[in-house]
């Protein structure tokens, strides 16, 4: 929406305070959106991390401890 379009339906001055308000909801959006995306990225980073560690943990081996079973 550009200021020719609403300069039309609501008047001049009317009509460049309607397109600001336009132009800062779009960004809002998009602000929104790169949110999402970073709480997304640092979920991805998170899972690497805890796979990577999960490698560095001892091997399981059934059988092969001390502890007596009933």
């Amino acid at each position: 929406m550009g200021l020719g379009l609403l300069g039309q339906n609501f008047g001049g001055p009317q009509g460049a305070g309607m397109a600001n308000g336009s132009i800062y909801n779009m960004l809002q959006l998009q602000a929104g959106m790169l949110g999402y995306q970073d709480v997304y990225k640092m979920l991805m980073w998170m899972a690497i991390g805890m796979i990577f560690f999960a490698s560095l943990l001892s091997k399981n081996r059934p059988g092969g401890g001390d502890i007596a079973m009933h």
